[in-house]
């Protein structure tokens, strides 16, 4: 006999999906070119924020993407979503992507 309820997701029970740094790198590579790592910060999961420098792909200036993922962390920091940001050298800090754990693509 099936049972009625919930089903088991793990995106709905807080688990997150932990990317590794190649992943990160690959969808900042999205929208940046020659990434390259200026400060990478882990826990027991793994990567939980990267901060890197490179070109944008289509302003062609230089700026800074932090990749930070949900969770609370030994940093202090806290998230309520894996995401990516762009800071550029002018401007102010703007999320470009938010990850979807139930679908495990990046959401532009």
């Amino acid at each position: 006999m099936a049972t009625e309820g919930p089903q088991d997701n793990a995106a709905e029970r807080g688990f997150e999906n932990i990317l590794t740094r190649q992943e990160i790198l690959s969808a900042i590579s999205t929208y940046c070119e020659n990434p390259t790592i200026i400060k990478e910060l882990r826990d027991k999961d793994g990567v939980y924020l990267l901060e890197v420098k490179g070109v944008r792909k289509i302003e062609r200036d230089s700026a800074e993407y932090i990749y930070q993922r949900k969770g609370d962390f030994p940093n202090g920091s806290k998230s309520s979503v894996t995401s990516i940001m762009v800071v550029p050298q002018l401007g102010w800090p703007e999320i470009v992507s938010e990850y979807d754990a139930v679908t495990k693509k990046w959401i532009v």
